[in-house]
């Protein structure tokens, strides 16, 4: 469609040839439903997985070779030789990288095409590497200080970009939180009456065997108290074969990788929602819980950790518990589970929380600043 043209750069995440899809898409998905065609270009974020160029009528392969700096350098080029040369609007820049491609598309081309830098995450040592470091951290000043609209995911990377900015008037008008929120109707909800009490939601993409000691160790607590309790544990569990202990295997529900629809039905089904974050990697503090928002989207409250700056904004909106151990993390489901009022109250400012971050109306307010 001409002049409804998105050029969309991002680095994905393969498992096998299944793609994990993020933020940035929400963003492309409804710009479609506006009428807008996408085309996408993207590499993958570790490793050697093909890089493809998709539009709604098909998809290419490509092979580059090697990875880290040789491969970045042959991203840069081949985004700039591939990306249409008419009738583009808007560029979404997912990281640094990719921003430094669409602001050289825009520059050469001389077109006035907007750049749309999301910001999922942040670290001030990504790599390790002194050299590396500092090259990513230039990068990613560039992006925001030069994007025409800079959407970002978290208060607290929010806070990052304003000091790296110098915010002022003029600067601030670039900026958008866009956080991982879903589309509020389009979450179910079920009323407390039809719940169990004792029903618990742990959902994650990929669980590690130190997150399951401890979602053993909590549930082990609670049982003292609730016999009845049951934690479903939705998502992959590392390694290929793991042990239950005896003591609590009618305790704990294992469901495994599941369709998102069903993961829905057993987060909104459950009576709280549970989350740990491990901060193994230094940019996960800056990044954006959309399992939290989905638990507080379905109505019901969480308890989670203080290594996301997505369970600090929940605390703030009194949707939930920030704990830090096993002990605290059972006090405060038991807290919940014996204190119908508080629960109904958390509940409440829970489904206040999420419907205030909206991703549809957010989306709207976002394509009304970007003004296409």
């Amino acid at each position: 469609m001409q002049d409804k043209n998105v050029l969309f750069l991002v680095h994905r995440i393969f498992n096998n040839d299944i793609v994990k899809r993020g933020g940035a898409d929400y963003i492309t998905d409804f710009l479609i439903s506006k009428g807008y065609s996408i085309i996408t270009i993207e590499h993958p974020l570790n490793g050697s997985h093909e890089s493809y160029i998709k539009t709604n009528k098909s998809a290419k392969t490509f092979k580059l070779f090697g990875k880290g700096p040789i491969r970045w350098i042959q991203e840069i080029i081949f985004n700039f030789i591939n990306a249409p040369r008419t009738h583009v609007k808007l560029i979404i820049s997912v990281d640094p990288l990719n921003f430094l491609s669409a602001y050289l598309i825009k520059i050469v081309n001389k077109k006035k095409l907007k750049i749309l830098f999301h910001s999922i995450d942040y670290s001030e040592s990504r790599f390790g590497s002194s050299m590396l470091d500092y090259v990513y951290n230039s990068l990613y000043s560039f992006a925001v200080r030069n994007a025409d609209i800079v959407t970002y995911v978290s208060e607290l990377m929010g806070d990052k970009i304003k000091e790296i900015i110098k915010l002022n008037a003029k600067t601030e008008n670039i900026l958008f939180h866009l956080p991982n929120s879903p589309e509020f109707k389009k979450i179910p909800k079920i009323d407390i009456s039809k719940k169990n009490k004792y029903s618990i939601v742990y959902s994650k993409s990929f669980i590690s065997k130190e997150e399951l000691i401890l979602l053993e160790n909590i549930v082990t607590i609670l049982k003292k108290k609730f016999p009845d309790i049951v934690l479903n544990i939705v998502g992959k569990i590392d390694g290929t074969t793991y042990i239950i202990s005896p003591k609590i295997k009618n305790n704990i529900m294992a469901h495994g990788l599941v369709p998102y629809e069903r993961n829905l039905e057993i987060i909104s089904g459950s009576y709280l929602g549970l989350g740990w974050y491990e901060n193994k990697f230094s940019f996960e503090k800056y990044n954006d819980s959309l399992k939290l928002r989905e638990y507080a989207a379905s109505g019901i409250p969480a308890v989670c950790n203080d290594k996301t700056s997505t369970a600090i904004e929940m605390e703030k909106e009194e949707a939930g518990i920030v704990a830090n151990t096993e002990a605290e993390i059972a006090t405060a489901i038991s807290a919940l589970i014996e204190n119908p009022k508080k629960y109904s109250e958390m509940r409440k400012n829970a489904l206040y929380w999420a419907k205030k971050n909206d991703k549809a109306k957010l989306l709207e307010r976002l394509l009304n600043k970007l003004s296409l």
